[in-house]
């Protein structure tokens, strides 16, 4: 490309400004560059409309020429303000400013700096060809700190075409219509509302007559997308107005259902719950249903268990349903397990060998007997001595799965001597012995043993009188003893008890039963009549 020195100061140390590119020189020069035309020397706009502006733009930098350090040099860094000056009313120029580089009184020959553009326009209203001149003016601070200015020019041509009759302004703005998507549209999807754009002014559209737009797709819901005014402008600089349409945003993701369960265990049979709380995502439709709730937990049996929070727990406003949720959690008893102890009914003989039966079971509802408890057992009973007794199965005995111990739990049972008589001379079985008022009768029995003299129960024996039965059979004592204080013996040879019974003589013409209670809680009894 020709490029156009113009050198307006001769001297080597002289500064100048200097338009276009090339060339050697001593100076330092402000180079004007034509961006349109290739000789920026002169440029030409062409042929324009009466009236209708026309513009080229030129870069205008500082060239460095020479060594001097002296006045004809801009300062490092100084800052060059540019200004423009024109021979024709019909011509503007802009300026501006440019700051050098720092070394720049060190740089060498064409060294430049940055560039500043400026606009040359013409507005003519009158018809034939026309020239004017746009002279620029640079200045700023020499190394001395004093102020110098460096100038240069370009020479611009037009032809102006025929000015009759105005051309008509355009002041009718674009249109532009925008389209939003018609059906729904995901939330979180990407989406484009489409634009076009019309010029019913005539002077025609700058730049692209349609397009897209992406449209906010983050929340549910009715949504509207806009284009801005301005986005279309045409060739007289008219801008559309802000044009919008709605659109709808749909989802479907589900809400959330957080299920919880008690963590502690729940005790059979109680009235217990899990709670849920429901959520829908940021964004979303937000909930049409309650946003928590509890759901009855089953406790009727013993053991782990889950509850189920069903689909559709939640609803959002999309429609979308929850699925389905759960969470475990474990029933637990406090019943503890029963054991129930049997002793025999019948007495037990002084010495024998004798048991008590237990059987254990877990009341219904309950966790069941525990593996390695029993579930029934035998307990020996002591019969070392005689009188009512007790026997316990200790607590603890058994336990269930839930950790419940069985409790302690007795039964009675009695132990009594091993009992034989009464020997003659008394006779047993519903007979009737007859014997003197007044006389001594030996009781004899037998116990299998000596159980010791304080065998007879405290206010034992006793006589309890009666009629006389008619008919019955009477047996007469063979055997009595000398009169004196009734007493108690033992006969280790015949192994028998004797207890000297003391009749009275008033019960002379009387009948009786006679009871001997021993300390065993067992009576034993004979029947007598007494004679004068």
């Amino acid at each position: 490309m020709k490029r156009w020195q113009s050198t307006l100061a001769g001297a080597a140390t002289a500064a100048a400004l200097i338009v276009g590119g090339g060339g050697i020189a001593y100076a330092d020069n402000l180079v004007v560059v034509d961006t349109l035309q290739a000789d920026v020397s002169s440029i030409s706009l062409g042929s324009i409309a009466c009236g209708t502006p026309a513009s080229a733009s030129v870069d205008l930098r500082m060239k460095r020429n020479g060594s001097d350090e002296g006045k004809n040099a801009f300062a490092d860094s100084a800052v060059v303000t540019l200004s423009a000056s024109t021979t024709e009313a019909e011509l503007s120029a802009g300026g501006g400013q440019l700051v050098l580089p720092s070394n720049w009184e060190a740089l060498g020959n064409n060294a430049l700096s940055a560039a500043v553009k400026s606009t040359i326009s013409v507005t003519s209203n009158v018809a034939g060809p026309h020239s004017g001149t746009v002279t620029y003016s640079a200045a700023g601070l020499n190394t001395d700190g004093n102020t110098i200015t460096r100038t240069d020019s370009v020479g611009v041509t037009w032809t102006t075409l025929s000015c009759g009759a105005p051309t008509p302004v355009d002041t009718i703005a674009p249109v532009v219509v925008l389209t939003c998507p018609a059906g729904l549209v995901e939330r979180g999807s990407s989406a484009v509302a489409t634009w076009v754009a019309s010029d019913a002014g005539g002077s025609g559209l700058v730049g692209a007559a349609s397009g897209t737009l992406a449209v906010d797709t983050s929340a549910y819901g009715p949504a509207s997308a806009v284009a801005v005014a301005g986005l279309v402008k045409d060739l007289a600089g008219n801008p559309s107005a802000e044009a919008s349409c709605s659109y709808f945003v749909t989802e479907h993701t589900p809400p959330v259902v957080v299920l919880t369960c008690p963590t502690e265990k729940v005790l059979l049979g109680s009235d217990a719950e899990a709670t849920w709380v429901a959520t829908d995502e940021a964004g979303g439709s937000g909930l049409a249903t309650a946003a928590s709730g509890t759901v009855p937990l089953d406790t009727d049996t013993y053991g782990p268990a889950t509850v189920v929070a069903p689909a559709g727990t939640a609803v959002d406003n999309a429609g979308n349903a929850s699925v389905e949720v759960e969470c475990d959690y474990f029933v637990t008893e406090h019943t503890p397990p029963v054991v129930d102890l049997v002793c025999p009914a019948s007495p037990l003989l002084l010495g024998s060998f004798g048991e008590a039966t237990w059987t254990a079971y877990d009341p219904i509802p309950g966790s069941g007997i525990a593996d390695g408890f029993p579930t029934s057992g035998s307990i020996m009973l002591d019969t070392s001595g005689v009188g009512s007794k007790t026997a316990t199965v200790a607590a603890g005995t058994v336990q269930d799965n839930a950790g419940n111990t069985s409790l302690a739990v007795e039964c009675d049972y009695s132990v009594v001597y091993d009992f034989a008589g009464f020997f003659r001379p008394v006779d047993m079985g519903g007979v009737v012995n007859s014997v003197k008022a007044g006389s001594a009768v030996p009781i004899k029995f037998s116990l299998h043993g000596n159980q010791g003299l304080d065998i007879v129960a405290a206010g034992s024996p006793t006589l309890t009188l009666t009629a006389c039965t008619a008919g019955a059979s009477v047996d007469a004592i063979e055997e009595t003893v000398t009169a004196g204080g009734s007493t108690l013996t033992y006969d280790a040879v015949t192994d028998q008890y004797v207890y000297v019974w003391k009749t009275v003589k008033t019960w002379s013409g009387k009948c009786g039963t006679f009871a001997l209670t021993l300390d065993d809680g067992t009576t034993h009894t004979a029947k007598f009549s007494f004679t004068k």
